[in-house]
């Protein structure tokens, strides 16, 4: 499938899971204001930290080498066996940590042990979040992009009903159950789409664990969960700043605006998953890799200007809509915000093509030094700039991280971007 029609079935898709997305966060914004929508964004990057840790990291794994093998079903259900395998443990080991710090978690995140019981749902909800994205994994790496599509589709109406259901029932203890467990309802869908596959067969389960597999696997893993603990561990921080320089309400403020960013970066982001990580993962000539990113970055250009100026001229429209009057000062603090999220899509474009290449130690060291300027810039910038500063931090971190990986993909195929 093409890079276009692979970009509208994606949009579509993403289209649907966003608005599934932007009903849970106007839920919270209206339930919880401006500070207690920052102790959700808390929670939400403890959720995204315990996602990737729980799921081993391999996902993206599973995607290099499914595609690698296409057509190899040996070799790509000892791929999945040995994949599945490494996410169970890991799983596992998650949930048992969850349920034994719930009472901590509860009480640092909420202020209180009442949510204990959140965390007890989130440590069995788990298993079904991670085997729903392994699945999703493997039809990605396949190339059944519809049936990809379908399932995100169906999983995320099943989970935008799934969640008004429990917010109306239980309020914001209802909200939270439903961000927990949305995912595993999701999981239903994408299992029925699964096994009506050509892929899918007893010999899954008869496969053998390859130690070879597992090896390459653990590297997507290092890389995965290097990502997942610095990028959610530096967001925490940096509202904890906040917090510190000026008060709970404004890191809530900067959470409605970096979660604006994040939900509608979250198309193009789908879009280089989905098509670029296998495509990368199968191309071996660098003239064809550099024409792959060059199309990449001639496609995305245009929507991505419209993006921007769309979301920035209409602005104050966006946010009432999609949050609550009380967040109408996050319009002020959005520019920076929005250059940035531009700069972002270039460079995580290239660090797909670092994943595809496994090229561990590259990956590894982007993250590291994006999660650190960014940390660092938002500390200084916010003692001038107040709550500008840190979307400021924002531009100019992800700005490095873009140059980081030109360097780096520059530097390991010797050809000229």
């Amino acid at each position: 499938m093409n890079l276009l029609k692979t970009s509208i079935l994606s949009f579509i898709s993403v289209l649907v899971k966003m608005l599934a997305l932007l009903g849970i966060n106007k839920i919270i914004a209206i339930y919880a204001g401006p500070t207690g929508y920052a102790s959700f964004g808390q929670f939400q990057n403890l959720m995204q930290m315990f996602n990737l840790i729980g799921s081993g990291g391999i996902n993206n794994g599973v995607i290099k080498l499914t595609a690698e093998h296409n057509g190899k079903s040996e070799i790509q259900y000892q791929v999945w066996k040995t994949a599945f395998i490494l996410s169970l443990v890991c799983t596992l080991f998650t949930s048992i940590v969850i349920i034994s710090l719930r009472d901590f978690l509860s009480l640092y995140f909420f202020s209180t042990n009442s949510f204990e019981i959140i965390f007890v749902i989130l440590s069995f909800s788990l298993f079904f979040l991670i085997l729903n994205n392994f699945l999703l994994s493997i039809l990605n790496g396949n190339g059944e992009i519809k049936k990809y599509t379908l399932a995100n589709i169906l999983g995320s109406i099943l989970s935008v009903l799934f969640t008004l259901f429990l917010t109306f029932q239980y309020k914001l203890t209802g909200a939270l159950i439903a961000l927990c467990t949305y995912q595993s309802v999701s999981f239903i869908v994408t299992f029925i789409l699964f096994i009506k596959t050509k892929y899918f067969s007893r010999k899954i389960f008869s496969a053998q664990f390859n130690p070879s597999h597992a090896k390459i696997l653990l590297k997507f893993s290092l890389m995965t969960l290097v990502s997942a603990i610095c990028t959610p561990l530096t967001l925490i921080l940096i509202r904890n700043i906040i917090n510190h320089e000026l008060s709970w309400a404004d890191a809530g403020y900067w959470e409605a605006a970096y979660r604006l960013s994040s939900v509608y970066t979250m198309i193009f982001s789908s879009i280089l998953v989905v098509y670029f990580l296998p495509k990368f993962s199968f191309l071996q000539s660098k003239k064809e890799i550099i024409k792959e990113v060059k199309s990449g970055y001639i496609l995305l250009t245009p929507f991505l200007i419209f993006s921007a100026v769309i979301l920035y001229s209409t602005k104050e429209i966006i946010i009432s809509i999609l949050f609550s009057n009380e967040f109408s000062s996050v319009s002020e603090i959005l520019k920076y915000q929005i250059i940035g999220d531009f700069i972002k899509i270039y460079g995580v474009l290239l660090s797909y093509l670092l994943i595809s290449k496994s090229m561990t130690f590259e990956y590894i060291t982007s993250e590291i030094l994006f999660s650190f300027s960014f940390l660092i810039f938002s500390f200084i910038l916010i003692k001038y700039m107040q709550l500008e500063g840190v979307t400021l931090a924002y531009l100019i971190s992800y700005s490095i991280y873009l140059a980081i990986n030109l360097f780096f993909i520059k530097k390991r195929i010797s050809y000229k971007l």
